[in-house]
């Protein structure tokens, strides 16, 4: 059961990044499925929070909020900092995609602190980048463009596509 929980988090994870946000939930509904019965709290806290970021990538902001906000309250139950940062990232995404950009930067800023904590180097960089995007919401320009270097520099040659397309999106608008 363990070997199935991870090994369908971990493909929940791989269609996440991949776009595939349909089969990337079902992967995840299988995980905690197969976690369920094991009450391993540290990888049922892991596949809510890789849940809270699929909702949050396909836009079902009810869902990634949910999900955001047990991941986090279990994180911190069984200090785990790794988990915090991606819960607090769905956290800010969600706020940010509510308008509310100044509860947006806090939590991305949380989750970069936290990520760095745990040496998640692609938490990091992907939370610098939703700072940056924070940041052109409410206007400074000077931040935005501070965390989008930061954010390249933190995701170095492996960035995966999802946030490479962000990466650009938010250059050119810089830029113009």
């Amino acid at each position: 059961g363990f070997g199935i929980a991870v090994a369908t988090l971990n493909l929940g994870q791989i269609e996440t990044e991949r776009g595939d946000l349909t089969l990337a939930l079902e992967y995840l509904a299988r995980a905690h499925a197969a976690a369920q019965p094991l009450k391993a709290r540290d990888l049922l806290t892991d596949i809510r929070a890789a849940e809270a970021r699929a909702y949050a990538e396909a836009s079902l902001w009810e869902d990634a909020a949910d999900a955001a906000d047990d991941a986090l309250a279990a994180a911190r139950e069984i200090a785990n900092p790794g988990i915090e940062a991606k819960a607090l990232w769905a956290q800010a995404a969600v706020a940010l995609a509510k308008g509310d950009s100044a509860a947006s930067l806090d939590n991305f800023g949380k989750s970069v602190e936290a990520a760095r904590g745990a040496d998640l180097k692609r938490w990091e960089a992907r939370s610098l980048l939703g700072r940056a995007l924070a940041a052109e919401a409410v206007g400074d320009a000077a931040a935005s463009s501070a965390d989008l270097a930061a954010a390249v520099a933190a995701f170095g040659d492996h960035t995966p596509q999802r946030d490479l397309d962000g990466i650009r999106a938010l250059g050119e608008r810089l830029s113009s």
